[in-house]
């Protein structure tokens, strides 16, 4: 379960990142790439889970559930404040980078 957490934290801190930069890129603002996500720093849960590469250090592919990464990100979310809220549609969940101001705890809507 640990690595299967780290790897959807790193892959999940890399979208964010690239995302970031290339947010700044177009904004002409300079930037740190250790500045903290903000509210606006988004992730679909269904892009989390394709970003898992086939070979991983949390075993093979098709042997994650989907079950159990959903598990793994209600335990990032306490532990990074992340907010998870359900898409428009209910077909995916979303995943908000709330950070501190959020005191620290999931939330699930």
């Amino acid at each position: 379960m640990r690595a299967l957490k780290e790897t959807i934290w790193h892959h999940a801190r890399t979208a964010a990142t690239a995302e970031n930069n290339k947010s700044t890129n177009n904004t002409h603002k300079k930037t740190s790439n250790n500045t903290p996500a903000t509210d606006d720093d988004v992730q679909r849960f269904s892009d989390l889970i394709a970003r898992i590469p086939p070979t991983n250090p949390a075993g093979a592919l098709e042997d994650l559930s989907v079950h159990l990464c959903f598990i793994c990100l209600l335990h990032l979310a306490n532990e990074h404040g992340l907010a998870i809220k359900s898409s428009e549609g209910y077909d995916d969940l979303m995943v908000h980078h709330v950070g501190a101001a959020a005191g620290g705890g999931a939330m699930v809507e």
